[in-house]
């Protein structure tokens, strides 16, 4: 497991530092749902054949006007989910690595969800209390409105009693939930982006300073065989919006030779041609600067 959190990234004068809340279980067949036809001669049987860990990773963006997380996650999914890597031992969780940085919960005046698959944002509150409490006590909340509505009409959301209900209703009880359907500048350096694509909602982060881009980019991709291949994407992803988001991301980030952290691939990377279309290109940190 890579050390986190990683080393800084600078972005012009922006700081931007990685944090990994534990590695999961993916099974890439099948959540590609792709017949062995489609990647057999092309790839490492090893990839497809059993489960890979991936990480779940976010981001803190500091800025002289504002402190902004991009995702909350926490490595605590229960013992018996089916993501959960047998005998792995997650690094500390995120309020721990913040606090290696001298990051107080407090000090966090944003954070962006990129969606409300649950893996994103079930570190933003202790639901283990009376009633929940949020960890980032200071923070706005930036939703996407669909993403936001979707969950609206999940059962036991109005009730208060499903975990995302407790995640999210402490920050929209107290006024500090926003939501978002067109770009929203926290900084004049950072810029949140609808990005619909695995959700409908979902969104990700500009940060640009100095002649620097860096993007994070939540699930446009989950893996990075899903860059070379277009089409590719995990089932439950709105293929039309996610081939959509894909195309227009593809030749900006291209062009500005962008940074970009996607949730589920480690570290960062950048996109590359490759023939036709594009590849992933993983950057060390110390050659990113």
């Amino acid at each position: 497991m890579p050390a986190t959190p990683l080393p800084p990234l600078h972005v012009g004068d922006i700081t931007v530092t990685i944090f990994n809340s534990g590695d999961l279980r993916h099974f890439l067949r099948d959540s590609l749902d792709l017949p062995a036809s489609a990647w057999q001669g092309r790839y490492d049987d090893a990839l497809f054949g059993d489960w890979i860990p991936v990480p779940v990773q976010c981001a803190l963006i500091q800025t002289p006007s504002a402190t902004v997380l991009v995702d909350a996650p926490s490595a605590d999914l229960g013992e018996e989910s089916d993501l959960s890597v047998p005998g792995y031992t997650p690094p500390p969780d995120l309020l721990r690595q913040l606090a290696s940085l001298r990051v107080d919960p407090s000090d966090i005046t944003h954070i962006v969800i990129t969606h409300t698959h649950f893996d994103h944002f079930n570190g933003l509150a202790d639901i283990h209390t009376a009633s929940p409490r949020a960890n980032y006590p200071q923070a706005q909340l930036l939703i996407g409105r669909a993403d936001w509505e979707a969950q609206a009409q999940a059962e036991g959301f109005a009730q208060g009693t499903s975990p995302s209900a407790q995640m999210l209703q402490p920050y929209a009880s107290a006024g500090r939930l926003q939501l978002v359907d067109a770009p929203v500048e926290l900084a004049p350096t950072v810029t949140v982006i609808p990005s619909p694509s695995e959700t409908r909602g979902h969104l990700s982060v500009r940060v640009q300073s100095q002649g620097t881009t860096f993007y994070c980019i939540g699930d446009v991709y989950h893996h990075w065989v899903e860059v070379e291949n277009r089409d590719w994407m995990v089932g439950w992803a709105d293929h039309d919006l996610t081939v959509a988001e894909r195309e227009k991301l593809e030749p900006t980030a291209l062009a500005e030779d962008a940074r970009l952290m996607a949730s589920h691939i480690n570290g960062i990377g950048r996109l590359v041609r490759a023939g036709d279309g594009v590849r992933w290109e993983d950057i060390p940190l110390a050659a990113a600067q």
